[in-house]
């Protein structure tokens, strides 16, 4: 259940969350991915040290596209960044996926 909570002393917070919810790091990287003409078109908009303090992230944002499809994009740009990232991480051979 979903509920509104009154902001913290001096402003700001996350009115609209469940009870206990908060910023916190996360014991694995992130990838934020966002469309240049989309609703996180530079990669500072994407907050993620506030949102995962500690947390070890990688934000990209693809020019000239205003969604990211993964399964119908022609160009197959989103695609080869999680590919990249996954090899930068260790989790696939250089080759990709077997």
């Amino acid at each position: 259940m979903v509920l509104p909570l009154p902001a913290p002393p001096g402003g700001g917070g996350y009115p609209y969350v469940l009870r206990g919810l908060k910023p916190r790091a996360l014991p694995y990287p992130l990838l934020a991915l966002g469309a240049g003409r989309g609703l996180y078109p530079r990669a500072e908009d994407f907050r993620l040290g506030e949102l995962f303090p500690g947390t070890e992230a990688r934000t990209q944002v693809l020019p000239g596209l205003t969604h990211l499809d993964l399964l119908t994009e022609r160009e197959g740009r989103t695609a080869g960044l999680l590919l990249r990232y996954l090899q930068d991480l260790g989790l696939l051979g250089p080759g990709g996926p077997p």
